[in-house]
């Protein structure tokens, strides 16, 4: 699930293409962007075991883990900006759909201006989502828990499962392309379906060891 995760993203493709000059550069953008987050990825793994050795706690984030000095203070610091910017990447996309969708006149006005006003309006959204996150994450008992939840449904499904199903509807595959596509829709409810059924045992046999 963690290796679903993180290469994870695929439900914002449909945003991007939209937005491309050149649409039919998107499957080599792929393609070199997959090539280097496994690269890092792989640098990242080698150096941690070399670091620490396959005794480390996998179910702590790494920052619990390391010794609290100033490369930790940088180490949390470059954690808490991507998952900003990620986020509230994810957010703004979302929000963008949901207008095209709703207020498609409204959402077209936003899409062709490029104004400072169109920019604060995306920048209260975004502010306006971390304030509710940050609410959210301090007050929600078990709230790691929860996200796995709502991963579950929503990172694995989503970013594995609309993108296939989306190419079986939309595009002109061949049988064995058709057939695979058809494979990772099921592999991806699958995954889902486990996903969702492991963490709401531990969000129950967390309520319970609470209370």
């Amino acid at each position: 699930m963690d290796i679903a995760f993180a290469f994870g993203g695929q439900i914002n493709w449909m945003r991007y293409i939209t937005t491309m000059k050149k649409r039919s550069k998107f499957s080599s953008a792929v393609s070199i962007t997959a090539v280097f987050m496994t690269v890092v990825y792989l640098l990242v793994a080698v150096t941690g075991y070399s670091a620490f050795g396959a005794g480390i706690d996998l179910h702590k984030p790494i920052s619990s883990v390391v010794g609290q000095d100033a490369w930790t203070v940088v180490m949390n610091a470059g954690i808490f900006l991507h998952c900003i910017i990620a986020y509230q990447v994810n957010v703004n996309v979302w929000c963008s759909l949901l207008l095209h969708v709703t207020m498609p006149k409204y959402a077209k006005e936003l899409t062709v201006t490029n104004s400072w006003s169109k920019k604060g309006l995306w920048l209260l959204v975004t502010l306006l989502c971390i304030t509710v996150a940050a609410f959210v994450a301090y007050t929600l008992p078990f709230f790691s828990i929860v996200m796995a939840v709502i991963a579950s449904l929503g990172d694995v499904l989503s970013m594995f499962g609309l993108p296939c199903l989306f190419a079986i509807y939309l595009l002109p595959l061949r049988t064995w392309e058709s057939g695979l596509c058809k494979l990772l829709v099921m592999l991806a409810t699958v995954l889902s379906g486990a996903g969702m059924y492991a963490s709401l045992q531990q969000l129950v046999e967390a309520y319970h060891g609470k209370t």
